[in-house]
């Protein structure tokens, strides 16, 4: 069985639920459709309806030789079809995840131009491209990654493209990343954060407190808003 730490697997959790909600987010706001839960499960039944077991994928979860399985159920508001604010002086959420989704595997934490490049040779170019690689052994033919590295950093690339559910106010757009994370995490009386609401700031911290251990250390360091909605 692989060595599996505390962080891989909370990474593998997070991770897996953190794509259900991104994907309820997106197919529940389509028109017709209202969401009224979204079920994590990451085990799968056995296939006789008298076996009630669970069996686990084990290539995706080779810590778990007899099988298991977590339920997360979330429940969301009753708003149906919630039109996302337009304004001007706001950032969306889909123009932040546009530019995660679009950006090189090179920035995602621990990759660097060394698997960029291994990555590369099976058409890995952006970090939504490592998020959606088929899971197996086959996908690592060719190339020098141990399948433990590369659910990592798939774990990381699902993490990373997770966006909070509010907008930001453009306000905040030119301070970098890693200052705003500071002053959202110190609680600091700045008057930058005042158009933020206290819902606001806690979903914008958790979101860069993720993105923190997701990208780059220089990456996100560097990185503004702006820039996000300009290359986005």
């Amino acid at each position: 069985m692989s060595n599996f730490s505390v962080e891989d697997i909370l990474l593998l959790i997070h991770g897996e639920i953190a794509t259900a909600v991104t994907s309820a987010e997106v197919y529940g706001a389509s028109p017709g459709i209202k969401l009224s839960n979204v079920r994590v499960r990451m085990g799968q039944s056995t296939q006789g309806q008298e076996d009630r077991s669970i069996s686990l994928d084990t290539e995706r979860f080779p810590p778990a030789e007899q099988g298991w399985l977590i339920d997360v159920i979330y429940s969301p508001t009753d708003n149906t079809n919630q039109a996302p604010i337009t304004d001007n002086n706001q950032i969306l959420p889909s123009q932040l995840s546009k530019f995660l989704a679009l950006s090189s595997v090179e920035k995602l934490s621990g990759v660097g131009k060394h698997y960029q490049s291994l990555l590369n040779r099976i058409n890995i170019q952006s970090i939504q491209d490592l998020a959606e690689l088929q899971s197996g052994i086959k996908a690592l033919e060719g190339i020098a990654i141990t399948p433990s590295q590369l659910r990592r950093f798939q774990s990381l690339a699902h993490l990373a493209l997770s966006v909070p559910a509010t907008s930001i106010p453009v306000d905040l757009a030119a301070i970098t990343l890693a200052d705003l994370l500071e002053l959202l995490w110190s609680k600091a009386h700045d008057t930058r954060l005042s158009s933020l609401s206290g819902e606001a700031k806690g979903q914008v911290l958790r979101w860069l407190q993720q993105l923190e251990l997701c990208l780059d250390n220089d990456f996100f360091n560097q990185l503004t808003l702006q820039k996000m909605l300009e290359e986005s």
